[in-house]
């Protein structure tokens, strides 16, 4: 398959963080690819998804960082 009109929309701090990204785009129907800039480097392992896309893709994962930011600030206020 052909991914030149794949773009980088964001780096995974690891394989498992990719992976998460991944099936969370796909459950949104917005195919994702993992790859490495460098091969040779276990880091930066990037999220790529279709060009088209990439909007959709960068609203999901920031209302994800929201409720994850919120899920934590209210786990700390609560303790």
């Amino acid at each position: 398959m052909d991914h030149d009109d794949y773009i980088i929309l964001t780096i995974a701090d690891n394989l498992t963080q990719a992976r998460q990204f991944q099936t969370l785009l796909e459950d949104y129907d917005i195919e994702a690819i993992i790859s490495k800039r460098d091969p040779d480097a276990d880091n930066e392992i990037t999220i790529k998804v279709p060009e088209d896309q990439i909007d959709d893709a960068r609203d999901i994962l920031e209302r994800i960082n929201d409720l994850s930011d919120e899920l934590e600030y209210e786990y700390f206020d609560s303790n």
